[in-house]
Parts: structure tokens; sequence; C-alpha cells
């Protein structure tokens, strides 16, 4: 009789494992595939501006708007480059309105040309390219 209770516990308890393990599986795969599907809302852009290059005005002025904008997620500027790296979430932004809040900050955005008012406004080293040189 004692034989046939220990068996039975570890029977139960071998069981048990298995059910707790199927449940982390299962649980692990859930979360694997939200994340997954947060994702695929994700893409990067490179747009080339006409920033002056070097400039801490024009960086200060991407640091401050860009972040802010619609749907981005993550940015760099290159300053060598002048060129504006955007990771922005599909689902609430496109990287044509993107290119128009640039174009709205006095900068061109691709072939999109600056908005004339907003150039007119920025410090005279950011309307031209050789500041910080």
């Amino acid at each position: 009789m004692k034989k046939l209770f220990v068996t039975l516990i570890a029977v139960m308890l071998v069981f048990g494992a298995a059910a707790q393990s199927k449940t982390t599986t299962t649980n692990t795969q859930k979360q694997t595939t939200t994340v997954s599907s947060k994702a695929s809302t994700l893409t990067t852009i490179t747009i080339q501006t006409n920033a002056s290059k070097n400039c801490k005005s024009c960086v200060n002025r991407f640091k401050e708007n860009v972040p802010f904008f619609k749907g981005v997620k993550d940015y760099t500027f290159d300053t060598a480059t002048a060129k504006l790296t955007v990771t922005y979430d599909t689902k609430k932004t496109t990287a044509d309105q993107i290119r128009k809040q640039i174009s709205d900050l006095g900068y061109d955005a691709d072939k999109v040309k600056a908005n004339e008012a907003a150039r007119a406004k920025l410090p005279a080293c950011c309307r031209k390219e050789s500041c910080g040189k």
C-alpha cells in the first residue's frame, strides 16, 4: 500500500511539472507573437536634408522637434552628410508626412523643398551649408 501511495505521488508530480512546462511555453509563444506583430509596423527611412553640416542650431532644431512628430520612435542625424534617419510607426504616419514636417522646420527633405516662411526664420548659420566649418 505504501509503495502504491509513493508511486501515485511521483506520477502526479511528473504530470504537474509537464503541465507547468507546457503553460510556460504557451505564454512565451504568445508574447513573441505580440512583439513580432508590433515590430512589423515600424520602418526606417533616410532623408537627405539641406541642414548646415556640423551646425549645433540645426542639430538642436532636429533634437527638439523630430522625436515629437506623430509616430516617430527614433531618429539620428548624421552631421557629416546632413542625413536624417527616422524610425516610425506606419500605422501612425507616412514617410511623406515626415518629409512635410521637416519642410515645415525650414529644411529640404529629399525632394520636398523647405517651407520658405520657416526657412526665413532660421538663424543665418542654418540657411547655409558652410556653418560650423
